[in-house]
């Protein structure tokens, strides 16, 4: 999970591309509530820049055509695939650092997910500040969900930065199988940690740093016990705070997966015996 620059977002050109592109009949439609647009868009940034998202209400119809002609707008244009509007899509997808999920920050970009669904709130469906590059799990499990409280209020890539926190917490069990668990420390005070506990739950988020944490470990088994019978527990140790070296410099997110589970495992007595490295499954015999 790590912030996105929206200094990048130009939400009014962007709708107006969008609406030159479309028939005649729609783009009329569309200037009709072009009034309604920017009042939804100013109560957007209001609530957004004061970290009170989930203050706006789900919209109503006030106009028989409007829900579906915004919806149009996206499918159409930034949700299309066509050669000529690429660029607008693609510049969503740009805005990913490395090209990686702003909100898992493990997988690379390949959707756009709209940050308040449409099904809830279809004036946002082409409002850029609403559009986010995402992974297709975490899109695929976020859905049309979305948070009505503070407590729990998805973090928005674009107006929430919590990436100068360390509050991501890994612990790993190596008594009897493999356990693999992320949570938010307690450290980061209760508010913070219900919200942050129910982001990674809701959007999958600690599934995939899961996932991702268990192919390191099983595929570094091997690695793992040649250096604890070559160089002993010492060895193996300084092994893994070179790993840690290596993860605090390639990942984007300062809280990610690789970083908190090399941690846990430093403060691990059992990762350094053979008998805790033999829990981890041998991919040889998977």
């Amino acid at each position: 999970m790590y912030p996105l620059y929206k200094k990048y977002i130009d939400a009014d050109s962007t709708i107006s591309a969008c609406i030159s592109r479309e028939r005649s009949d729609l783009e009329k439609k569309l200037k009709l509530d072009r009034t309604d647009f920017e009042s939804a868009k100013n109560d957007y940034l209001h609530s957004a820049n004061g970290g009170r998202i989930f203050d706006i209400s789900p919209h109503v119809e006030k106009l028989p055509f409007s829900r579906v002609a915004y919806e149009d707008i996206y499918k159409k244009s930034l949700g299309s695939e066509r050669a000529t509007e690429r660029s607008i899509r693609f510049s969503i997808l740009d805005l990913a650092v490395a090209g990686k999920c702003p909100y898992c920050g493990a997988n690379f970009v390949t959707d756009v997910d709209h940050f308040l669904p449409v099904s809830k709130f279809f004036k946002f469906s082409a409002l850029t500040y609403n559009l986010v590059p995402s992974c297709h799990p975490c899109n695929k499990k976020k859905l049309s969900k979305y948070g009505s409280r503070a407590e729990d209020s998805f973090f928005h890539p674009y107006f929430d930065d919590f990436d100068h926190l360390d509050w991501a917490e890994c612990n790993v069990d190596l008594a009897g199988r493999l356990r693999i668990c992320y949570a938010a420390s307690s450290s980061s005070g209760p508010d913070l940690k219900l919200r942050i506990d129910h982001f990674l739950e809701e959007v999958g988020i600690a599934r995939t740093w899961k996932t991702h944490a268990s192919h390191f470990l099983i595929t570094k088994r091997s690695k793992f016990i040649e250096i604890i019978n070559a160089k002993g527990p010492s060895g193996l140790r300084l092994y893994l705070e070179e790993c840690l070296k290596d993860a605090m410099e390639e990942e984007i997110a300062r809280n990610n997966w690789k970083s908190s589970l090399i941690s846990s495992l430093l403060s691990n007595a059992k990762f350094f015996t053979l008998q805790g490295l033999n829990v981890i499954p041998d991919k040889s015999r998977i």
